[in-house]
């Protein structure tokens, strides 16, 4: 092969290689759309909330569950209005959570409720409702069983 050709064959290689150097080195340009950028994160965060499923005697209550994602919807979904907060409220309960809320509001729709009043609902019907005798005697039993 001639020598020249061979030269010119390997600087177009080179700059080749550069180019792709270049690219890969370079993040990509996001787009100026906010919304095709934090709609990916929104609902990534979104999935991973699990679902909730009262237990009182396991001491799984709205609360505990709630105080556990509360930043998430606080900050994390500030931008969001309150029907859609409420949306992913109410998709995250179970479906007897969902079917006493549903029952406990009516004639109301869910989505005609604030999330405050939302969250503020489920905490009441969904908390702790255990009589001061067993919060003691748990207690209690808690201090017999150190000894």
């Amino acid at each position: 092969m001639d020598p020249a050709k061979l030269e010119l064959l390997l600087e177009q290689q080179l700059k080749l290689m550069q180019m792709l150097m270049e690219t890969k080195v370079t993040p990509p340009l996001r787009s100026s759309t906010s919304s095709s950028t934090t709609a990916p994160s929104v609902d990534s965060i979104a999935n991973s909330i699990a679902g909730f499923h009262y237990d009182p005697d396991s001491n799984v209550t709205f609360e505990m569950w709630f105080r556990r994602y509360e930043d998430l919807f606080k900050f994390d979904f500030a931008n969001q209005d309150d029907a859609w907060k409420v949306r992913l409220l109410l998709r995250k309960l179970g479906a007897n959570e969902l079917d006493k809320y549903c029952n406990l509001i009516l004639p109301l729709n869910p989505r005609e409720r604030s999330f405050a009043d939302t969250v503020q609902i489920l905490s009441h019907y969904f908390g702790d409702n255990s009589s001061l005798f067993n919060t003691r005697y748990r207690c209690f039993e808690a201090n017999y069983e150190r000894r």
